[in-house]
């Protein structure tokens, strides 16, 4: 006869086993795999964006025997890459980023996000300054926002006289290529404030 002593152990997961005796004292061998569970993690370089210094964020995998890979950079954006990079180009402020991480085979998988800080360090200076006919201002803008645009030359002509427009982007683009040579004079007013700035165009 058979006998076997009770064992008691705790498992803290449930497993759909099914084991078949081939006799009362016999066993059939069932190969059994089991899938441990994942904690995801990751990181980002530079700690925070700065949207005219920085031309991309590094994301990195920190996950242990991750297969699959679901990034969202918070701004519409994602990849499948386990360590993309990306560029913000939208406005400044703080973006959830969320990583989904799975294992092999899908069985295992773990959300982890984060909050990364994109900035603007430009203070609406135009750029490049001197510079040969495109320049950008960064408005530092956080939402849409309605702004206005004086230009002059260095003799006091207005070029372009209150020019006006709702931005979705937190950069102002002036386009000085059909023009001459020379200083010229920005006002822009946006945020309850007007911001004059001088460009010096060297020419085609």
């Amino acid at each position: 006869a058979c006998s076997r002593a009770p064992v008691y152990r705790y498992y803290y997961y449930y497993f759909d086993w099914q084991i078949t005796y081939g006799s009362p004292c016999g066993r059939t061998v069932v190969p059994v795999t089991i899938r441990q569970p994942i904690t995801g993690g990751f990181t980002i370089t530079p700690g925070e964006y700065d949207i005219v210094v920085d031309e991309y964020a590094q994301f990195t995998d920190l996950t242990s025997n991750s297969f699959f890979w679901n990034w969202d950079f918070g701004d519409g954006y994602g990849s499948n890459e386990q360590n993309p990079k990306h560029t913000y180009s939208d406005f400044i402020r703080p973006y959830n980023v969320v990583l989904v991480v799975s294992g092999e085979g899908m069985a295992c998988s773990d959300t982890v996000s984060t909050v990364y800080s994109v900035i603007s360090g430009a203070s609406a200076e135009p750029f490049p300054n001197p510079g040969n006919g495109i320049y950008r201002i960064d408005l530092g803008l956080i939402r849409s926002k309605d702004v206005m645009v004086n230009l002059y030359a260095a003799n006091g002509k207005r070029i372009i006289d209150g020019w006006k427009g709702t931005f979705t982007s937190t950069f102002l683009e002036l386009d000085l290529t059909e023009r001459s040579a020379g200083i010229y004079i920005v006002s822009i007013y946006y945020n309850e404030k007007e911001v004059t700035k001088r460009i010096v165009h060297t020419g085609n």
